[in-house]
């Protein structure tokens, strides 16, 4: 394997990693709040306020809030049986 074939395997790994890191993140809290529902026996509804980042090659871009997640939430809301 000569040197560029290890920059472009770099380059890769470095631009999936934040994709794979969020894709974890996600599945842990999904498995907590869905053990919380069958502990409770309920349904859980929560807003987690946080800032979106984009990265080049893991360094920090631009930061966002996206108010889908407050959509999302009053959608949930509505559509939940009393």
């Amino acid at each position: 394997m000569d040197w560029g074939s290890l920059f472009w395997i770099f380059l890769i790994f470095s631009s999936l990693q934040p994709l794979l890191d969020r894709r974890v993140q996600e599945f842990r809290r999904l498995m907590a709040i869905r053990e919380l529902e069958q502990k409770r026996g309920s349904r859980v509804i929560l807003l987690i306020h946080r800032q979106e980042s984009i990265s080049f090659l893991g360094i920090p871009v631009s930061r966002y809030i996206s108010i889908e997640d407050s959509e999302q939430v009053l959608r949930a809301i509505r559509l939940t049986p009393p």
